[in-house]
């Protein structure tokens, strides 16, 4: 059995732990993972993505919420690196993989608080789209729109007059 195979295998157990625990042992291995050169940090988020999207529902759950709060917690430019190598391994898994994340990441990012919730969506854009989020301050944008360019805009019902 190889070190990657073992280091798998303690990822997926970290499931059946607690929350304090897991989220020690995970940031333990978020921080080893960032002195490892680009593509060796891949390879190794790439084997821990496989096992935790073979984790049960009820596992996965608790296991994912873990694994925000850590990244929420940890410093922005380990974090920024973690992120961007994770981002790019999601191209190379199957989609089955990717879209569950997806599901399982904006289903769980309601449970955070809007700052927290904009923090993910800084962290994980791709996992959000391009759809924005509501925020304490959200509002029409002031500089975008027909309105705002001294056009008026045409009834709906009045589909034969020209501007």
């Amino acid at each position: 059995m190889s070190t990657l195979d073992t280091a798998d295998q303690a990822w997926a157990m970290l499931a059946d732990l607690g929350e304090d625990e897991r989220r020690q042992q995970m940031e333990a291995r978020y921080a080893a993972l960032t002195v490892l050169p680009e593509e060796e940090r891949r390879a190794r988020l790439r084997v821990m993505a496989r096992v935790e999207y073979t984790l049960p529902e009820d596992k996965l759950r608790p296991f994912f919420l873990s694994k925000l709060r850590v990244w929420l917690g940890m410093d922005s430019e380990v974090v920024q690196k973690v992120a961007a190598s994770d981002e790019a391994i999601m191209d190379e898994l199957p989609g089955e993989i990717a879209m569950r994340r997806v599901g399982v990441v904006q289903t769980l990012a309601r449970s955070f608080s809007l700052t927290e919730q904009e923090q993910l969506r800084a962290v994980l854009p791709r996992v959000f789209g391009d759809r924005g989020t509501a925020t304490a301050s959200w509002g029409p944008s002031q500089g975008s729109g027909l309105l705002t360019q001294g056009h008026v805009k045409k009834p709906w019902w009045a589909f034969w007059k020209k501007r």
